[in-house]
């Protein structure tokens, strides 16, 4: 699956796949792919050093739901 998809509207899906899971983004308007793709690479490093695991698995996102929604919200809205 290549990591930047367009469709038909104009949006795009930029996602990376670690290990198991894929973590996808809605891209509405024009950004340069690399910046999502980076942020996408944080969200999972923030999970992993915030659960102590060596991979995001769906259960340990099942298992912490909130914390990981919170955790989101943080990063996507600079903090407000």
């Amino acid at each position: 699956m290549p990591p930047v998809i367009s469709t038909s509207s104009q949006s795009s899906l930029v996602s990376i796949y670690a290990h198991n899971i894929f973590i996808v983004a809605v891209v509405r308007r024009e950004v340069q792919a690399l910046l999502v793709l980076e942020f996408l690479h944080r969200i999972n490093d923030v999970m992993k050093h915030y659960f102590s695991v060596v991979s995001v698995s769906e259960s340990t996102i099942k298992k912490n739901f909130s914390t990981v929604y919170q955790i989101l919200e943080e990063m996507s809205d600079n903090g407000f």
